[in-house]
Order: C-alpha cells, then structure tokens, then sequence
C-alpha cells in the first residue's frame, strides 16, 4: 500500500481546533511485502500531500522511487531531508532539484543523498574514487 497524504495526515497531532502540527515525518519501505505485491508496490513516487504541513521541521523519505522531477510545497522550517536510497541522479539537469531545494526549505541543513546515484561511494560504487565523492 503506498503511503498517500491521508497516511500523513493521519500522523498529524491536534494543534488547535481544525488544525495539526506535524514537525517530524518518515516514511520508508515497510521491511515486509505484501503477498503478489511487487517490491515497487509499497514506495512512494512523489510527497503531494506535505502543503499542509509547513510546520514540517524533519523529513525522512529513504529507500523509496523519487527522482530528479521532486517537487516540495514550501518549508521554510525544514533543517532535515533525507533522501537516501532513491533514484535521484543528477545526470540531466543537475542542478534543478538543488536549486528548488534551496527556494523551497530556506532552513534546510542537512541533506542526505546516500544510497543514490548522486552520491557517489566509493565503498559501494568500486568504479568511483575519492575525487567523485568530492564532487558530490
């Protein structure tokens, strides 16, 4: 079942009548598979849903399908995004997805690409060198 901005909102606690705050938000690959669901059946593709949660301050989206085509509403008070194991590359275009990070979590200070192609390792990646991971 992939997670959808009712799932989110459904994490979301009690702020004032009508209103939630949700500082804190992970969602990843269930360790477990669903019977005749294929492995890309529990992962998500894009985070709609997150505009009603500008509070947001953490954001932990590891091991799940999202590309260089992310699209966040506006944190302003986001300081943490993981993005680990996902798909995003830098190969076209490179730097649009930094660039729109930058516009819309002006409070970002930790990001996280580990695990994606973006991120060279030369631990996991033996064709890359230490110089790549300067790059990145």
């Amino acid at each position: 079942m992939a997670t959808g901005s009712a799932d989110i909102a459904a994490r979301a606690k009690p702020f004032a009548p009508g209103l939630y705050l949700l500082l804190s938000l992970t969602v990843m690959k269930p360790a477990f598979k669903e019977p005749g669901a294929g492995s890309e059946a529990s992962q998500i593709r894009s985070l709609a849903g997150l505009e009603t949660f500008i509070e947001l301050e953490e954001l932990i989206v590891d091991n799940n399908l999202l590309g260089n085509d992310l699209l966040l509403p506006r944190l302003p008070n986001l300081h943490t995004l993981t993005l680990n194991k996902n798909q995003i590359s830098f190969q076209t275009n490179h730097l649009a997805l930094l660039e729109h990070l930058a516009d819309v979590t002006p409070s970002l200070k930790y990001l996280s690409l580990l695990g994606n192609e973006a991120c060279p390792n030369q631990l996991v990646s033996p064709d890359k060198d230490e110089d790549d991971y300067q790059r990145y």
